[in-house]
């Protein structure tokens, strides 16, 4: 076999120590720039893909009140989860939300038993999932993403003697400013549920902001700074 020996002719030299370097400072300063940008990117969109799932359960609703004479569906429990079960064929409606609007989510039949409980996208924010260290398409028993505002949904009780009935939906007094159901975690000071803090995530998922579902079916991202006037106006309604 016949070598092949490349010449170089004319002037060739490698690049110098200081050209490398140059090279990799400026891979660096596009590096830090960059990687922050991406995050930004990637946290906007999930952000926005927990909101548009919010806004699908606001619809729903709104389809369950129209089916069921005007009221709400209830009554829920105030802590809510992201799992339902059926039995005799039957959805159980235990409480939760997605019970009571699974139907409108065009769900499939399901056999009876917590075996074969399901979830509903909608109700899974990717960065509620993230902070639970749950992965895409595993199925979620056990969490509380949420809250509801069972003033106007009714309260879900162990002694039923004490729960309270869902309300007609033209008994909110202003839909558009009275949030319906919301995110919540461990550090929120709203969370009066009873399940423990296990079963919630740490910290705010969307890290200064967290998303709020109002009866009038919009969906707002509220601060943390203004989290506590939002809840001091739900409450002005109690009474």
């Amino acid at each position: 076999m016949k070598k092949t020996t490349l010449v170089c002719r004319g002037s060739c030299r490698a690049f110098t120590l200081v050209e490398l370097l140059a090279v990799l400072a400026i891979v660096a300063i596009l590096s830090a720039i960059l990687i922050p940008t991406l995050g930004r990117v990637r946290s906007q969109a999930t952000a926005a893909q927990c909101a548009n799932g919010m806004r699908q359960i606001g619809v729903s609703m709104h389809l369950y009140v129209n089916d069921n004479g005007g009221r709400l569906p209830g009554p829920l429990w105030s802590e809510q989860g992201v799992v339902y079960r059926s039995s005799g064929g039957v959805i159980v409606q235990e409480g939760h939300l997605i019970a009571f609007l699974a139907p409108y989510f065009d769900e499939p039949h399901q056999e009876d038993g917590w075996g074969n409980a399901r979830n509903i996208d909608a109700f899974l924010c990717p960065a509620w999932l993230e902070s639970k260290g749950f992965s895409e398409g595993e199925r979620v028993d056990k969490g509380i993403p949420y809250q509801a505002e069972t003033l106007y949904f009714g309260h879900k009780r162990s002694d039923v003697d004490l729960q309270t009935e869902p309300k007609l939906m033209v008994m909110v007094p202003e839909p558009a400013r009275i949030a319906a159901f919301f995110e919540t975690d461990a550090e929120d000071g709203t969370y009066y549920g009873n399940t423990g803090n296990s079963r919630l995530a740490e910290t705010p998922v969307h890290g200064s902001f967290r998303h709020y579902l109002f009866f009038d079916g919009s969906v707002r991202a509220v601060s943390l700074e203004d989290q506590a006037e939002q809840q001091e106006y739900q409450s002005s309604w109690v009474n």
